[in-house]
């Protein structure tokens, strides 16, 4: 069986990096703009920290990541998760208001191909916001430690903004919050 690092620290995951992590939810609302009519999907959402601070203020949140201990992690906290290791083909196309993908797109195999399926499952004028980490600031020499020396693509804002008009999105805002870089697209066409 192959290790993943994802289930080993799924258990500890919220009492070691939730902390830290959580003060971007505020900056995550803000933009993402979630109206009580939402169907948001939190792809990569991990064990449903997001998830969690914004299932009030919508009608749905699905937590969907690869790795089973986090979704399970998530559904302890009695939200709604899904494994995928893939594209989440199997959503009806059109039928998601919002997608975020918080600190885990340059984890995805496929970028272009998870952009575009995106596009696909999102309503018209839907919203995709996605956060990275910033590469204008320090957190850039550390990266390598949750990498374990292993290369994951990070795009620049320039490569963002170009990848998402390709996809078929409009990107609406870009923010800058210290080591965090957030872009909310929306899908036109």
């Amino acid at each position: 069986m192959k290790f993943s690092f994802w289930n080993f620290v799924a258990g500890f995951y919220d009492r070691l990096f939730s902390p830290m992590l959580n003060s971007d939810i505020p900056a995550i609302c803000e933009l993402a703009s979630f109206e009580k009519a939402d169907l948001v999907l939190d792809y990569g959402g991990g064990t449903g920290r997001v998830a969690l601070a914004i299932r009030g203020k919508v009608a749905r949140v699905i937590v969907l990541d690869a790795a089973s201990k986090m979704i399970a992690e998530a559904c302890l906290k009695e939200l709604e998760g899904e494994v995928v290791s893939g594209l989440p083909t199997h959503f009806e196309a059109a039928s998601c208001d919002k997608i975020i993908v918080i600190e885990s797109f340059h984890h995805l195999p496929n970028q272009d191909d998870h952009l575009k399926e995106f596009w696909r499952l999102l309503k018209p004028d839907g919203v995709l916001l996605i956060e990275e980490p910033n590469l204008d600031s320090a957190i850039k020499y550390f990266l390598w430690l949750e990498h374990g020396f292993r290369h994951f693509p990070y795009w620049t804002a320039d490569t963002w903004r170009a990848k998402l008009l390709t996809a078929g999105f409009l990107v609406q805002t870009e923010k800058i919050a210290g080591s965090r870089y957030f872009v909310k697209a929306k899908k036109i066409g």
